[in-house]
């Protein structure tokens, strides 16, 4: 009991210390919100293996009600930020639509149809499925190698939840109930499932968010923050790209300096915050000008550099 107790309390530290890897992070990068729902989703999967630690000391019913919509708002927070962070937004109709589906099966089965075993089935198979709903959804939307990386973990996981809860419960289902759940291989193998996918999940999406930090480092790095536009140190960095480039392929380049004439009489008449807009109208004014293929960049003050291929 001693060595089941200890491996139980694991799951939940595991639980507990990716959520605050998750807040910390959302803490020095605010504008990646899905951050936030992730570190929600790992908090209310700790608070729910707690809960399950602590089952047997909870009346019954009680129990149903606490640990399992727990279990139910980790699936649901940790798909809302899937969702956020491929696509902005979240379905919550669809996710509180499955979630209702779940927890009003769990309730036919509690008070209509007593059975523990199938209650067992709707919590795994209804996290599964909603899990892999979120990963055939976004499955146009996660193109990169690392996207496909993470799809095929929940995809695994979401399978892996439904196959393994049948067979461990076609083993024990003659011998589960409530007064057993918390120590029986159902219970332990659900948690032993948990660590591993949330040390898979994990990883992958600190990589994910690292290499979004890293990207905006970068981009923040080579864009002048006042016209959004490259700044010198962009358009080195791209002119580098075109020389080293140039020998293979037959693309030819043209140059073109461009200023805005007078512009010190702008500002000296009517203060540098005119001055600004000028510059951002004529950088937008570049900007719709160009074609895609074209490279424009503030080079400095009222100077400009367009690249054109």
């Amino acid at each position: 009991m001693f060595g089941q107790s200890y491996f139980q309390l694991i799951s939940p530290l595991i639980f507990l210390v990716f959520s605050l890897g998750f807040a910390l992070l959302w803490h020095y990068a605010r504008y990646i919100r899905a951050l936030r729902l992730f570190s929600l989703s790992y908090f209310l999967g700790a608070c729910a293996m707690m809960g399950d630690f602590l089952r047997n000391a909870m009346d019954p019913v009680v129990a149903i009600y606490v640990i399992n919509p727990l279990y139910v708002a980790t699936s649901v927070t940790f798909c809302a930020g899937l969702f956020t962070f491929y696509r902005g937004g979240v379905p919550w109709r669809a996710l509180t639509a499955q979630s209702a589906v779940i927890l009003l099966a769990l309730s036919w089965f509690k008070f209509v149809q007593e059975d523990i075993v199938i209650r067992t089935m709707v919590m795994n198979a209804g996290a599964a499925v909603m899990l892999g709903y979120a990963a055939i959804e976004l499955r146009r939307d996660m193109r990169r190698l690392v996207d496909r990386i993470l799809q095929a973990i929940v995809l695994i996981y979401s399978f892996h939840m439904i196959l393994r809860t049948l067979v461990v419960l076609w083993y024990e289902h003659q011998t589960l109930t409530e007064a057993n759940y918390a120590d029986s291989i159902a219970a332990l193998s659900l948690y032993f499932a948990l660590s591993i996918a949330a040390l898979a999940l994990a990883g992958i999406l600190f990589v994910m968010f690292g290499m979004e930090i890293v990207r905006r480092l970068t981009r923040t790095s080579e864009t002048d923050p006042l016209t959004g536009l490259l700044n010198r140190r962009g358009l080195e960095n791209r002119l580098s790209s075109i020389i080293n480039d140039g020998p293979d392929c037959d693309v030819g380049y043209a140059v073109v300096m461009a200023d805005i004439d007078r512009f010190k009489n702008v500002n000296d008449t009517y203060g540098h915050d005119a001055g600004d807009v000028i510059i951002r109208a004529f950088a937008d004014l570049l900007g719709e000008v160009a074609r895609e293929c074209d490279c424009v960049a503030r080079w400095g003050g009222e100077e400009f550099f367009i690249v054109i291929s």
